[in-house]
């Protein structure tokens, strides 16, 4: 782990310009900093989730796995990213619905759970992000309906 203003100084070089000064004051009295190696699952499908990942670097991948075990790849974090699917799970109290693995060696600062709550209230900042979060997948989802429902493969292919 690296010294407090170590990690001052990493939190403030990836988000200074997306968290106001008193929430990046909190986010480093409650969040907890992780350096993970490559290929390290994070969550999985079933587990119970208490805290939220901030990426401050590497890249980590979300999976959704089918009852037979055949996986798809929702999307990738990277630096700044947080995991619409994990807010929506933690907002719910409902257990992850996806695994998430980690590409690279991959910094993260974890958020407690009840600070997202309590954060969403008192910092216009952290609401933005976590809306701008859900609206970030939502479109992506709906460009890759769109995709399917109104271009042939070879557009598809092109596209790609």
């Amino acid at each position: 782990m690296p010294k407090d203003n170590q990690l001052e100084v990493l939190l403030h070089e990836k988000f200074q310009f997306v968290f106001e000064a008193d929430l990046l004051k909190e986010i480093l009295k409650y969040g907890t900093f992780r350096e993970i190696e490559p290929d390290k699952t994070l969550m999985d499908i079933g587990d119970s989730i208490s805290q939220m990942p901030l990426l401050i670097s590497g890249s980590i991948k979300i999976i959704r796995e089918d009852k037979s075990g055949n996986e798809l790849l929702l999307y990738y974090l990277e630096v700044g990213d947080t995991c619409a699917m994990t807010i929506n799970c933690t907002m719910g109290k409902k257990k992850s619905e996806i695994r998430a693995v980690t590409e690279e060696l991959t910094k993260l600062i974890f958020i407690p759970v009840h600070k997202m709550d309590e954060w969403l209230v008192k910092f216009q900042t952290w609401r933005t992000f976590i809306l701008d979060s859900y609206n970030t997948r939502l479109m992506e989802a709906i460009d890759a309906i769109d995709n399917l429902a109104f271009h042939n493969m070879e557009q598809r292919i092109f596209k790609y």
